[in-house]
């Protein structure tokens, strides 16, 4: 009775952490004007908030985004998402403003693991 309990135990712990690491849209805010995507010739450029502190004067906001720690655990994969994404919305900045480190829980029938992911916290701007 008590390994019976302690098995239940564990799996409401399993699925309270894999309930609070599931998925949410990446897009917190979004411009509702349609700008073109930037071309591949176009440069990116790319800013951290612990680099410059402040957002330029002249940018106008288009997006900010969260990176999902499930889908872009990487700090490569994120930077990667969000160069993508800042391209197809046709931001010529990518503001950088916070990384955060997640624990994401696995519990894969009698094993659990746990995975340090990054998250990053920006805006896509476009410059004037």
């Amino acid at each position: 009775m008590k390994m019976r309990f302690l098995f239940f135990a564990f799996l409401a712990v399993a699925m309270l952490f894999s309930g609070c690491a599931s998925s949410s849209s990446n897009i917190v805010f979004d411009d509702v004007t349609k700008r073109k995507p930037l071309a591949p010739e176009d440069k990116l450029n790319i800013a951290f908030a612990t680099d410059l502190p402040f957002v330029p004067e002249n940018s106008v906001s288009i997006a900010t985004v969260r990176t999902d720690p499930e889908a872009q655990c990487s700090a490569e994969d994120a930077m990667g998402f969000l160069k993508k994404k800042a391209r197809q919305l046709g931001a010529n900045l990518l503001y950088v403003k916070k990384v955060e480190t997640h624990y994401i829980f696995y519990y894969l029938g009698f094993v659990s693991m746990t995975r340090e992911c990054q998250v990053l916290y920006a805006d896509f701007l476009e410059m004037k």
